[in-house]
């Protein structure tokens, strides 16, 4: 069975009354330095129907280094159509000020192509290539991900370590462990229904935790648990 096969099953896939309604959910996680302990915050936002979901991701970081406090504000939006990646805009700017010049990748669908503006320029993609953000399991069986914070294309091969019991969204919680290498470095951590509880990467000299902390969860997390069946539904079929 494929990794988002595992989700699958836990899920059902049947179509329920949600996936005729509006759904809308968001879930913060904070952000941790092994050096510089708690470093930012970082929001997932899925909301959408049956047929298109919009994502947007926030993150704000505050960095102290020697004698001044590095700040980093990302903004990062994803819109599906029917399973499929059709826009996809991320901001990075460095900085407290608007003044500051943007990093920005974009990219949008042009036929069975993904086009994307990213730091090699323009390039084409295929079309049903995923963003490198793990708020979408669907990327647990891909062989190549669009690398979000420069817009290219990057091989990956994806591991699963089993079950694990992690702390988030202020308890204990059962989690199943992936860890990804080859073009991309990070483990992964999700619950039965495809949420991402924690990401861990090497990043700025140390080791990055980001975790849910959301401390009452219960309605966001069913509202994100809803959408992302949704979006799950919609998504394309994977072989068992």
């Amino acid at each position: 069975m494929s990794k988002l096969g595992w989700f699958v099953l836990i899920l059902g896939l049947s179509r329920v009354a949600v996936a005729d309604s509006m759904v809308n959910g968001t879930l913060n996680y904070s952000i941790h330095h092994e050096r510089y302990g708690d470093i930012g915050t970082h929001s997932v936002t899925i909301r959408g129907d049956a047929h298109a979901q919009a994502v947007e991701i926030r993150t704000q970081l505050s960095v102290p280094v020697l004698f001044f406090t590095y700040q980093e504000q990302v903004r990062h939006t994803e819109i599906w159509r029917r399973g499929r990646l059709v826009s996809f805009r991320r901001t990075t700017r460095n900085g407290d000020s608007d003044a500051v010049e943007a990093l920005v990748v974009a990219a949008w669908a042009s036929g069975d192509r993904l086009v994307v503006e990213g730091r090699a320029g323009r390039t084409e993609l295929p079309g049903d290539v995923l963003s490198s953000h793990p708020w979408n399991p669907r990327l647990l069986d891909q062989s190549q991900l669009l690398v979000a914070e420069t817009g290219e294309l990057s091989p990956v091969e994806v591991t699963s370590h089993g079950e694990d019991t992690i702390l988030a969204g202020g308890a204990l919680m059962p989690a199943r462990k992936y860890v990804l290498s080859g073009g991309l470095s990070r483990e992964l951590w999700y619950d039965a229904h495809g949420l991402c509880l924690q990401v861990r990467l090497r990043k700025r000299g140390g080791m990055v935790t980001v975790t849910l902390q959301t401390p009452d969860a219960s309605h966001d997390m069913a509202a994100l648990r809803s959408a992302l069946k949704v979006f799950l539904d919609e998504s394309p079929a994977h072989d068992s």
